[in-house]
């Protein structure tokens, strides 16, 4: 119908994700640029100006079945982000140049008057609410959605052991039952805490959702099968909320199994012994576990959790207030990685790699998520992936990872990349 008007430069708006937009640039014909949303996709070209790992450049460019080129931009997310695209067009209104990207709104930016003498006037008392301090953190809490949603995130480690901590507090003045094990959708993440002080407006940010938290009783075997669950549609381009992040419960999975036989090994902290510890879960034990109500009911597909929960019970404080009295009442946090999710792609794994000096390796990355070199410098393992490059390690590589000897392909479960590498040292 537009072309039929004259109309030859065609911009698709929509909040699919960034997966369906890239398939609509790919499959539907004439459509010039994609401005999505849905899955706040972090888009960039070049070095970040914030703490925000792009997935991709920007704007990210897909030929077409007809061979064009069709542009495909998102910007994050909380007005963060201010999305800037340039784009010249030919006669016919082919895309021929473009440049642009995310302009960080900082104090650099300058306000808009009349906007903010509305706001000014609305939001007075707002802001000594939301701006006022309740804790603080010495490290940097990370609730980025490429890392929360792909592997365990120190982040999820705070929420889910505070909702254990808001339980041990108030079980006697509830039912008298004591928990030790949580788990949360990272879908229910979406921001970070800065290192330094934690407001009531940055709580909001990370958990806007008006959740409660319940506490059930679930049998072992569902408690496993939304263990696996939680890396069914595991996806690195691509990652969706259902990925859990745990307190009381250590899992290792290999995600070359197939789906629903990816746990390798889940342990849960024990619930009437003396002291704590971890033992495997048990598929005919009842297991006492705390959770929001959208997991309780189904959310992000938690069937097995909603059929067959019992003995359910809504605390009926928020997800966000939980979160506020832990924070109260715990900090300063000083939080980090423990080794709750272990993410492996392989059965054979080694302990050990060995960065050697000035070594250079070039890997394959035609249609896959490998890296496009591995490079050592002073010890120093440094990953380049898409022009982008990160520190990985100093001096030795230690982590439990993935290594075939016949493709001589490491995988870290870490950055949910594939390493390639052509040396190993399998010394202990």
């Amino acid at each position: 119908m537009l072309k039929n008007q004259g109309v030859n430069k065609i911009i698709a708006l929509g909040h699919a994700g960034f997966n369906v937009d890239k398939k609509i640039a790919l499959q539907v014909e004439d459509i010039d640029i994609v401005v999505g949303g849905h899955t706040n996709t972090f888009l960039y070209t070049g070095k970040p100006p914030s703490n925000e790992d792009p997935a991709d450049v920007y704007p990210t460019v897909v030929s077409n079945n007809n061979g064009d080129d069709v542009l495909v931009v998102q910007d994050y997310a909380f007005a963060k982000y201010l999305g800037f695209l340039q784009v010249e067009f030919d006669d016919n209104g082919k895309v021929i140049r473009y440049n642009g990207n995310p302009i960080l709104l900082d104090n650099s930016i300058p306000k808009d008057v009349q906007v903010q003498t509305v706001t000014d006037e609305f939001g007075k008392g707002l802001r000594e609410r939301i701006n006022k301090v309740i804790g603080r953190t010495l490290v940097f809490l990370n609730g980025g959605r490429l890392v929360c949603r792909l592997q365990e995130c120190n982040l999820g480690n705070l929420i889910a052991d505070g909702m254990v901590h808001q339980n041990l507090l108030h079980a006697d003045s509830v039912d008298g039952t004591k928990v030790f094990i949580s788990i949360v959708n990272s879908g229910s993440i979406r921001s970070s805490f800065e290192k330094g002080n934690i407001t009531i407006g940055n709580v909001l940010e990370v958990n806007p959702f008006r959740n409660t938290i319940d506490t059930i009783m679930l049998r072992g075997d569902y408690l496993l099968q939304a263990l696996e669950h939680s890396v069914a549609d595991y996806d690195v381009d691509g990652p969706g909320g259902s990925f859990l992040q745990y307190s009381g419960i250590k899992v290792k999975y290999n995600l070359a199994k197939p789906v629903q036989q990816r746990v390798v090994e889940a342990l849960a902290i024990c619930q009437n012994c003396t002291i704590p510890a971890y033992e495997p879960i048990d598929a005919n034990v009842m297991y006492s576990l705390i959770l929001t109500n959208f997991i309780r009911n189904g959310g992000d597909g938690y069937t097995m959790i909603r059929d067959n929960a019992v003995q359910s019970h809504t605390i009926g404080d928020l997800e966000a207030d939980v979160l506020m009295e832990y924070i109260k009442n715990a900090s300063p946090f000083y939080n980090g990685i423990e080794g709750r999710i272990i993410l492996g792609n392989s059965t054979e794994t080694i302990d050990k790699l060995t960065c050697n000096d000035g070594k250079v390796i070039t890997c394959d990355d035609v249609n896959t998520n490998t890296c496009d070199s591995l490079t050592c410098e002073n010890g120093n393992l440094l990953l380049c992936v898409r022009k982008l490059t990160f520190l990985i390690v100093n001096t030795r590589l230690s982590m439990i990872v993935s290594y075939s000897k016949k493709n001589k392909t490491v995988c870290s479960a870490k950055l949910a990349l594939k390493y390639c590498y052509d040396s190993y040292d399998e010394s202990p």
